[in-house]
């Protein structure tokens, strides 16, 4: 076996492994043997079958799993020997192999900073504590009744306004041919959601329960269906129902709805998530004085697959966090390619 390194600079490293024709061909054949003992070839007893009969059947199947086997455990006694430690795992690649050749793969991998010996007394962070006040447990309630939009029918013969649902019947054609798809019954459709083709809700904003009425629009150049881009449509539709927003009360039906038994559970439960929330923001922050802390004192490169994967657990917490209503008052009015710079470079610390 020969192993030639071909890349060492900085953390990174790089190796090509020759592994011998015959060795690959001995692990092949043991493997046969092996399997010969506990298979069944027609024609022959158990455990009888010829190594020729073995290789025609099997040698394939055997062989994926040899070069497999081999490149990992011949991988392993190379970071062992040269004492090395990967910041991720290594990349491997076979390079050529054919039957009766020797195999040739690569190796490529990031390595673990030698950081010697540091003072953390040197060091010193503050750590923000955050509590969870009842303003924010509120605040959590009403998004949760919020997204529970119920709905009652209008009572009175108004007029539909943004916000309505209307229960409607439409018909679409093209140049007076149906539309497929363009038909349905009982469609529920929140006017003003933009939901569906642009310009047909504002048609049907002032419509009555009952009336009748005939939509013209066109559906944009940029239609996921190609084949309608850019054509004009007329619509027959039947507003049959409008239906109002019925705002939800915030008590123990509202905690059913959201799987709590009660209330008061459902506000525990959004006071124990905040609180994790708030944690993770500040061990995050507490860990960004660090890093910046033992940045000013010491100079340490961090392998860039650590960093890469630091910024994905970063970001990910960052848009968790947007995503339930609290993200970090510091990063308000920032845009996300501002974000992204600055946490990318609070992963490289």
């Amino acid at each position: 076996m020969q192993v030639n390194e071909t890349a060492n600079k900085g953390l990174k490293r790089a190796y090509k492994v020759i592994v011998g024709a015959d060795e690959i061909d001995n692990k092949v054949q043991a493997k046969l043997k092996e399997l010969g003992a506990r298979v069944h070839v027609p024609g022959f007893r158990s455990g009888k079958a010829p190594m020729a009969i073995l290789r025609q059947r099997y040698a394939g199947h055997v062989l994926g799993e040899v070069l497999e086997k081999t490149v990992h455990e011949v991988t392993e006694g190379l970071l062992t020997e040269r004492s090395l430690r990967p910041a991720a795992q290594p990349k491997l690649d076979i390079v050529s192999y054919d039957e009766g050749k020797d195999l040739e793969f690569s190796v490529e991998l990031e390595v673990m900073p030698d950081v010697g010996d540091l003072d953390f007394s040197v060091l010193k962070i503050t750590r923000p504590v955050a509590e969870v006040d009842d303003k924010a447990v509120d605040e959590a309630l009403a998004r949760i009744a919020a997204g529970q939009n119920n709905t009652e029918v209008v009572s009175t013969a108004r007029k539909s306004k943004a916000g309505d649902v209307a229960v409607i019947d439409f018909h679409g054609k093209i140049d007076g041919v149906d539309l497929p798809g363009g038909k349905g019954e009982d469609h529920h459709l929140e006017l003003g959601s933009g939901s569906f083709i642009p310009g047909f809700e504002d048609q049907v904003i002032g419509a009555k329960a009952g009336d009748s009425l005939t939509v013209n629009v066109s559906f944009p150049d940029d239609y996921h269906a190609t084949h309608l881009a850019g054509k004009a449509a007329e619509f027959a539709v039947t507003v049959k129902e409008l239906r109002q927003s019925v705002p939800v009360k915030i008590d123990d039906e509202l905690a059913k709805m959201a799987g709590k038994d009660s209330l008061e559970d459902l506000k525990q439960m959004i006071r124990d998530q905040l609180a994790k929330e708030y944690a993770e923001v500040s061990r995050n922050k507490a860990k960004q004085a660090l890093l910046d802390s033992m940045a000013n004192s010491y100079e340490i490169t961090i392998p860039e697959v650590m960093a890469e994967e630091e910024f994905k657990a970063i970001w990910g917490q960052v848009e968790h966090a947007k995503e339930h209503g609290h993200p970090d008052p510091d990063d308000a009015g920032k845009s996300d390619e501002q974000l992204r710079s600055e946490y990318r470079t609070l992963s490289n610390r």
